[in-house]
């Protein structure tokens, strides 16, 4: 499901400029790219195989695809690898949670650490591209939600009643839709890669927002888990 959204989001981009393809592709960003990395962080109770792993299944590949694609699309040998172009941000901010996660697991509230630093980042506009540090902070909170979720809590979230699921999904469908048609908030937001003064906010209203929107991302990600069937 989240494959085929991600194939379809990008094909939505070249209609954003009709408010219904605009309306369906902020809702897609909403919440793909943070169940994804859920789902990544769900796959990593093992930390020690992480962090083992992590140089050849990431990082290795990081280099060779950021390289190749950064040489075909700037038609130059001269490439960085320090900044990731197109997709490959994933593989990068892959290997820094899979290096750190054994670690970092072992802070009380872990998870409300990586909230708070994400929240405190976001003041700062030379956290950015460079290393795709932006993103990997401002993602880690769903993969550290994804390490600590096991089976019966997903059982747990199974149970919901479907019809409230849907109705809850339905709902803040509409509103996501608004807050970004409305031009309440950029949908640059929802890439992680800028700081609340790029996207025309102050640190009090940024906060906020960037809070509201970790509430929307989880919610609307535990609506899914819960419409999807098991088989």
């Amino acid at each position: 499901v989240l494959l085929f959204l991600v194939v379809f989001a990008h094909i939505l981009e070249r209609f954003l400029e009709v408010k219904l393809y605009n309306s369906l592709y902020v809702i897609i960003y909403s919440f793909h790219m943070p169940l994804f990395i859920f789902i990544s962080g769900y796959l990593s109770k093992n930390t020690d195989r992480c962090r083992q792993n992590a140089f050849s299944n990431f990082f290795i590949p990081y280099i060779i695809f950021n390289t190749i694609y950064s040489i075909f699309i700037n038609k130059s040998i001269i490439v960085s690898i320090f900044n990731p172009v197109y997709i490959y941000w994933y593989m990068l901010c892959m290997f820094f949670w899979k290096l750190i996660i054994k670690d970092f697991v072992k802070i009380k509230y872990y998870i409300l650490v990586s909230l708070l630093l994400s929240l405190y980042c976001g003041i700062f506009d030379n956290i950015n591209w460079f290393l795709g540090i932006s993103r990997t902070i401002f993602f880690f909170p769903y993969f550290l939600l994804g390490y600590w979720c096991n089976n019966t809590t997903l059982d747990k979230l199974k149970s919901i009643p479907k019809y409230f699921t849907l109705i809850t999904f339905i709902l803040l469908s509409i509103v996501i839709a608004y807050m970004f048609n409305t031009n309440l908030i950029s949908d640059l937001s929802l890439f992680g890669n800028d700081c609340y003064s790029n996207l025309g906010l102050s640190i009090p209203k940024g906060i906020l927002y960037r809070m509201i929107q970790y509430i929307i991302s989880t919610i609307m990600g535990i609506c899914l888990l819960n419409l999807i069937p098991n088989n």
